[in-house]
């Protein structure tokens, strides 16, 4: 219990963008969805004439 709580932040502490991002394609590759997610995406930036390049 101690450990934990010196790791607490306040909510108003800033994440850095790499941990969120991090955390975020994490989760993607741990429930597989890195796969499904980056179609909706790219099939929606392709209606907006946007492309990526294919990388899955």
């Amino acid at each position: 219990m101690r450990g934990a709580a010196g790791n607490y932040r306040p909510l108003s502490a800033p994440i850095s963008e790499n941990t969120t991002s991090m955390s975020f394609r994490n989760l993607l590759e741990k429930h597989k969805l890195a796969h499904a997610f980056f179609t909706i995406i790219n099939a929606y930036l392709q209606e907006k004439g946007f492309s990526l390049p294919q990388v899955c």
